[in-house]
């Protein structure tokens, strides 16, 4: 029974789940006021449809009817019209206007006349004040009135625009329509203007381009405060005529400074913004919420854009401010000869560095140090050549008064202990400078990947420094429309432009950090100090690197095994340390040479010595004999040779050496336990930021969030700024932290390969994998073990 029940509820869960996923959605119909016969701007229905369809595809059907869109004049009046028309078209639903001057329309419908009889946007609101815009508590507080300030600043445009290029008269372009609409805006923008220092005009415009090209006499820069409605083709030709005039252009849109502008603060996203917060709108209302409670500031999103081959064109050089911080569009092709990665980086590096070429060569004399040392128990061959010439009164038939001899002579040292010690001792020696060598090559390694990295860390602050001053801008904007609708007052305007000269600076100095790293990997690579070069990033999955391979991930997963790690490299780094290797090279050179200072006391040098003599001419007194034996004469003997008794040298000698071998064997012990500490800190150290990873990502997601809503909350008037500030520092670390992380863990872990002497970057694949299946046999032997000590940590 139980089980025919259970059936039946499934049978009609299922029908109800049909039954509502046939149910039709309500149609949602939406007209839209447009200021002027020109389109709306290109893709924009789209858009704003696409966002509906994110947000509202499951509950309702939302439309756009084109026979819903009505096309004013331009005119306030002809835009009441439109609105008054959709209001009474019972198959609408919500009004949109779609522009400012339809937006001036909606708010003058709220004051004057019914009122509004359906819930409308008004998305274009350019002043709260001039246009009289009714504000509560953040929101418009009028039946059926939705709009949003999205207004331009013109102080802060300006000041920027003249850190770019120093004018004095100022051409300010507004929209005719706008201009005609509200006087009173043109008439404000010329105030704040020449508050400024910089005497401004007007200049109205419309589609025609030459007309407005023509207007542009007695001004030696132009400020376009309005988004003019012009086709892209068309900003094209009106950019490349403000060129041939010589004068600079500040657009309102980032695009239009790719069209050919000059610069602009305005960011591409905020388009993207407003539709979004649009379609936001739409939902809250189709779910009920008032239209009368929706917030009405948008916090814009600020970026300094400039066109590099504008620059160039007007022959303008701005500061290095400007430079730094601006995101450049239309750069001139740079010819980049190399470009880097860290693997690369590290090779050119071991192929080029001179201290490495300094130290082969040392390696080189070495090597003919040891030959020289060995030369002395090898056969010596010396040939001489003697010339005599005697008092007459002393000539012999020995000695002729005149006479002259050649002759050869050969020693071999048959036995010397002293001459086998200083061979042997040398060969010691040699073998400590070709660890050195292997030494040096690993710091080299080091240095370099050190280098590369700390330069990817530059780039990363100086892109985070740079988002960081966009957000203060639009910040900076976000506070002069709270001044502007009356939440705060001039004192918060000022702080962020405090927090913008900091930020301002910030970039340089980033900017400058950047400069420095990449003249650092420029030193260790033996190139030109201020080349440039392109960078690849640094993953932790890059070939060569240890967490490439998915053992790694075993080795540190746990307590037990991060531990056994710990003990497989400290042991495995102390068998093979060049360091260990160099002294122990001297200590065994210092033995020998002890050895030898030993056995001097009693044990001989024999040596095997033989002599040709033969005469080459006599003369004189004496030449009439022939000399004694002959021409020619010979000799053999063989040396044996103890010195007996040097003023106590000997015992010195070996006293000497033998502190000097215990001095160098305190020093291995010490330097071994340095060197295990080393490593067991860099392993501590790498385990640690490679957990972090994922951590700082975690933790740069949440304050991103965190800073979304804080800004939100601050818009309208619910946080201070302060709680604004402290969240927007927040992020910045937070970012700084997530975006750093890998390359905190890939230094640690190019320490760890120096701390253990080997580089597995530079290692072949096959030296890798030998090392990885030592590892995991060291792991599982260990497991074997003893296990971990109660209270060890990590």
């Amino acid at each position: 029974m139980k089980r025919l029940i259970l059936i039946c509820w499934l049978v009609l869960l299922a029908l109800s789940v049909h039954a509502q996923s046939e149910t039709p959605r309500p149609v949602v119909e939406i007209g839209v006021v447009l200021d002027g016969p020109q389109p709306l701007q290109e893709g924009i229905r789209e858009q704003l449809l696409q966002e509906l369809a994110v947000l509202t595809a499951r509950e309702f059907d939302v439309r756009f009817p084109e026979d819903r869109e009505i096309i004013g004049d331009g005119t306030v009046a002809a835009a009441r019209r439109g609105l008054n028309a959709l209001y009474r078209d019972r198959a609408v639903h919500i009004v949109i206007a779609g522009g400012p001057i339809a937006s001036q329309a909606v708010l003058v419908q709220a004051r004057q006349g019914d009122g509004l009889s359906k819930p409308t946007i008004a998305p274009i609101v350019l002043d709260v004040g001039l246009q009289d815009a009714p504000l509560h508590q953040g929101a418009s507080g009028i039946h059926n009135l939705s709009y949003i300030v999205f207004p331009s600043d013109v102080r802060s445009d300006v000041q920027v625009f003249r850190q770019v290029v120093e004018f004095e008269r100022l051409g300010v372009v507004v929209d005719s329509r706008i201009h005609d609409a509200l006087p009173e805006l043109s008439e404000k923008i010329l105030a704040t203007i020449r508050e400024l220092g910089v005497q401004a005009v007007i200049v109205p415009a419309t589609a025609d381009v030459d007309a407005l090209l023509n207007r542009m006499t007695g001004v030696d820069a132009v400020y376009f405060a309005h988004l003019l409605p012009l086709p892209s083709d068309e900003v094209r030709v009106l950019a490349e005529g403000l060129i041939d005039r010589g004068l600079p252009s500040f657009a309102n849109h980032a695009q239009q400074v790719e069209q050919g502008m000059l610069v602009s603060l305005r960011s591409m996203d905020d388009r993207r913004r407003l539709l979004r917060r649009v379609a936001l709108n739409i939902q809250s209302m189709l779910l009920g919420e008032p239209a009368a409670k929706l917030p009405v500031v948008l916090q814009r999103t600020d970026r300094l854009t400039l066109n590099d081959a504008t620059v160039r064109r007007l022959n303008l050089s701005p500061s290095w401010s400007v430079m730094t911080e601006a995101v450049l569009v239309n750069q001139a092709e740079v010819a980049v000869d190399r470009s880097l990665s860290l693997t690369s980086t590290i090779r050119e590096a071991v192929d080029r560095s001179r201290d490495l070429v300094a130290q082969q060569r040392s390696v080189d004399a070495g090597r003919a140090a040891v030959a020289q040392a060995r030369a002395r128990l090898l056969p010596q061959v010396e040939a001489a050549a003697t010339a005599v010439v005697l008092d007459d009164a002393l000539g012999s038939p020995q000695q002729a008064e005149r006479q002259t001899d050649a002759s050869l002579q050969l020693t071999q040292v048959i036995y010397s202990d002293e001459a086998r010690a200083g061979w042997q001792a040398e060969a010691q020696l040699q073998r400590g400078r070709e660890s050195a060598l292997a030494k040096l090559r690993l710091d080299v390694i080091q240095a370099a990947a050190s280098a590369y990295l700390n330069l990817l860390r530059a780039q990363t602050l100086e892109r985070v420094q740079k988002e960081n001053l966009d957000l203060t801008r639009s910040n900076l904007e976000l506070a002069r429309v709270r001044q502007q609708i009356g939440i705060s007052g001039p004192a918060e305007v000022h702080r962020w432009e405090s927090q913008i000269a900091t930020a301002r600076k910030a970039v340089i100095d980033a900017n400058a950090r950047r400069n420095v790293a990449q003249i650092e990997v420029n030193r260790v690579l033996d190139q030109p100090l201020e080349s440039d070069f392109g960078t690849m990033e640094a993953g932790l999955f890059d070939d060569g690197l240890a967490t490439h391979d998915p053992r790694f991930t075993r080795f540190i997963a746990n307590k037990r095994n991060f531990r056994a790690f710990r003990d497989f490299m400290t042991e495995d780094g102390l068998s093979t340390a060049p360091e260990l290797v160099e002294i122990d090279a001297a200590i065994a050179a210092r033995r020998r040479l002890l050895t030898a200072a030993g056995r001097a006391h009693w044990l001989p040098t024999l040596a095997l010595q033989g002599d040709l003599t033969r005469n080459v001419s006599r003369d004189g007194v004496g030449a009439e004999f022939d000399p004694a034996g002959g021409e020619s004469t010979w000799s053999v003997g063989l040396r044996a040779s103890l010195p007996l008794f040097s003023g106590g040298g000997k015992f010195a000698a070996q006293a000497r050496a033998r502190h000097e071998v215990r001095q160098l064997e305190e020093q291995r012990a010490g330097l071994a336990q340095r060197l295990g500490a080393r490593i067991r800190a860099a392993l501590h150290a790498a385990g640690a930021s490679y957990a972090g990873i994922s951590l700082s990502e975690d933790a740069a997601v949440a304050s991103a969030r965190n800073l979304e809503l804080v800004e939100d909350a601050y818009g309208r008037g619910v946080l201070s700024i302060l709680d604004l500030l402290d969240a927007q520092n927040a992020a910045i670390v937070a970012e700084q932290t997530a975006a750093n992380a890998v390359y905190d863990f890939l230094l640690d872990q190019m320490e760890v390969e120096r701390s253990i002497g080997k580089s597995y970057l530079y290692a072949p694949d096959e030296d890798r994998e030998v090392w990885f299946q030592r590892a995991t046999h060291y792991l599982e032997q260990a497991h074997t073990r003893v296990a971990d000590p109660e209270g060890e940590t990590r």
